[in-house]
C-alpha cells in the first residue's frame, strides 16, 4: 500500500472508531439520565411548546 494510502486508512479507522465511541458513551448517559425526565417540554409534542 502507498503511505498516502495508509494515512487515509488510519485516519477513517480514527474517525470511525472515535464515532462508535461517542455513540456508546451517549447511549450509557441515555439510559442513565433520560433527558425527557429533567425537562417538561421533552414530554411535549413539538408542536404543543411554545416555540415560533
Amino acid at each position: 500500500m502507498m503511505p498516502e494510502q495508509t494515512s487515509w486508512d488510519s485516519y477513517f479507522s480514527r474517525t470511525f472508531n472515535q464515532l462508535m465511541w461517542w455513540a456508546e458513551g451517549s447511549s450509557k448517559q441515555r439510559e442513565a439520565l433520560d433527558p425527557k425526565q429533567l425537562s417538561k417540554d421533552f414530554k411535549r409534542d413539538p408542536s404543543q411548546r411554545n416555540a415560533p
